[in-house]
Formats: C-alpha cells, structure tokens, sequence
C-alpha cells in the first residue's frame, strides 16, 4: 500500500499501538504513518520496510515508536515533540525540517545519517546516537546559525567525531552542530 495510515485534514485524532509492514511505492512514496493536515499524537507504534516510516506536517507529539528497515525512518516538517523513539537500521534515521525538540531517542545504525537537520531552531538532547555510516548528525550546508546538539550520547566516551574534537571517536557531525558537553555513556531510560 502506498500509506499504512493516513490522518489527512482532520481536527484531532491519535496513532496508538499499531504495527505496520511493507508501504513500498514507486519514488519513494510508501509512508507507514502520515500526518498530513492533522493528528495529535503518534504512540507506540511498530513500523517496518516503508519507504518514510512516519512522515508528518503538522505539531504533533511522536513518543514510543520503534521504526526499522525503511528508507527514511521519519520525516518531520513541523513542529514537534519527539522523544523515546527507536529509529535504527534505516538508510537515514531522521528528517528534522522544523524547530523540534528531539530529547530521549536511540538513532543507530542506520546506513546514512542518523539524523539531518534543515532547522537550526530545532533542539536536540540527551539522545543516543551511534553506529550511523556516515554522519551521526549532519546540518544543512545553508543554515544560517547552530544547531543545539548537546547532552547526547555520540557511540563514544570521546565525543562525535569533528575536526574540532580531534579526539572524538564517536559518530561523525557536520559543521553547523553545537555538540559541546556530550553524555560519556550510553543514556539508559
């Protein structure tokens, strides 16, 4: 199918507790979870071999979900309050493209980036990030200020890797990623 489940120009609604498979279409359009236009809360939900996992456009609260296997695990063009989600073994773990507050989320092993942030409004903390290929967190090249990265867990006691943390042995961040006053271990919740 090409959306597992859709809430389009609704009031108000939740996604609670579901499990959702295979949302696979041509240009990468199969969406295990999409919030278009409206939605409160997206919960404990399982989703797996999407094409975008969750994908959502409005503010919302993304708490509890564990999401695997799909090409971007989730896409945030709103904000939100995203904490204590799952987003491993992806190709990229998260799109962040508003001023979100993402705190208390395991971002690992995914085959690209574990996080790319289009918004340097949004706020990151206290979030494991570790085992992503290529960039634990990367900023776009464009963006005007900072990235507020600090109090996360980079896979390392050392800190991200970065040109300007010599000694990071950790996930790699971009330029534009304030990444000061990391976690030394793994963050237990």
């Amino acid at each position: 199918p090409e959306v597992g489940i859709l809430f389009e120009d609704v009031v108000a609604g939740d996604v609670v507790d579901n499990s959702v498979f295979n949302c696979l279409e041509s240009g990468l359009q199969g969406i295990g979870i999409k919030f278009d236009g409206g939605g409160d809360t997206i919960v404990d939900n399982y989703v797996d071999s999407c094409d975008s996992g969750i994908w959502f456009n409005v503010d919302t609260t993304v708490t509890g979900n564990e999401v695997t296997g799909c090409e971007y695990g989730l896409q945030d063009y709103s904000a939100a309050t995203i904490e204590c989600n799952n987003i491993h073994d992806n190709v990229k773990g998260m799109w962040i493209e508003s001023d979100s507050l993402v705190q208390y989320n395991d971002v690992k092993d995914n085959t690209d980036y574990g996080i790319f942030v289009k918004d340097d409004g949004a706020v990151f903390h206290y979030n494991n990030i570790a085992g992503n290929t290529n960039f634990g967190m990367q900023a776009h090249s464009g963006l005007a200020g900072t990235v507020d990265a600090t109090d996360n867990w980079w896979g390392h006691s050392t800190g991200p890797f970065h040109s300007s943390n010599t000694g990071g042995n950790g996930d790699t961040v971009s330029d534009g990623i304030n990444f000061g006053s990391w976690e030394t271990t793994y963050l237990a919740y």
